[in-house]
């Protein structure tokens, strides 16, 4: 991450949030080494969004343990956290959807199971956790806190990341447009639009980096 952050350039001074849209390793891998290697340079109280107290739960993919989130390390580093298990702005700019309902056909495929407690100062709360699962050990990983990040951009409309979308990309789509009101164009809009404008339409994926200007 750090790395990362060195090739974009991005002076770590100026960020205004963080957001972690869901309790991986593989997304939040790098954080103890950034806030570590940037100790003393950000924002004091800088807010970092989670979508609840379920993302410090320890996580395994079959038999191999797949991390847990270090709270400590943003006690640490003076973080703000902020659970955001309803929609929330970020930075004045963005905001979050929030925890995102299953309203279309798609289902979590449950490739972790989640450990309920915390054990040597690791893991979740159970006592804050969904009273489903207060009283469970180890349970398959619905991912119910997981979040989309989404932002209103002036004259083009709504911009939505879904990150991994566990909890389903049609899902995420629908909750971002039911928090902000704004309807997305969809594939339909994407393919007319193609034909009318070669060569000036972006299909985004993974590693698309987008600036966005006033």
């Amino acid at each position: 991450m750090n790395n990362n952050v060195a090739l974009l350039k991005i002076d770590p001074a100026q960020l205004d949030a963080l957001l972690l849209t869901h309790g991986h390793y593989d997304h939040f891998g790098g954080m103890v080494g950034f806030l570590q290697a940037n100790q003393g340079k950000l924002k004091a109280k800088l807010p970092i969004y989670l979508g609840g107290e379920e993302c410090f739960c320890t996580r395994e993919i079959g038999v191999r343990q797949f991390g847990s989130l270090d709270r400590q390390a943003m006690r640490d580093a003076n973080l703000n956290i902020v659970f955001a298990e309803h929609p929330a702005v970020v930075a004045g700019h963005a905001f979050t959807t929030g925890w995102i309902p299953q309203t279309t056909f798609e289902k979590p495929l449950n490739p972790s199971n989640m450990t309920v407690g915390i054990h040597n100062g690791v893991g979740c709360a159970a006592d804050k956790l969904p009273a489903a699962k207060q009283n469970a050990t180890t349970i398959p990983d619905d991912f119910q806190h997981e979040q989309g990040t989404a932002y209103m951009v002036k004259d083009r409309g709504l911009v939505v990341l879904t990150s991994c979308a566990h909890r389903g990309v049609l899902n995420t789509v629908k909750t971002a447009m039911k928090v902000s009101g704004v309807h997305c164009s969809g594939e339909v809009f994407y393919s007319m639009v193609t034909h009318a404008m070669p060569g000036k339409v972006l299909w985004s994926s993974t590693g698309t980096r987008f600036t966005f200007g006033a």
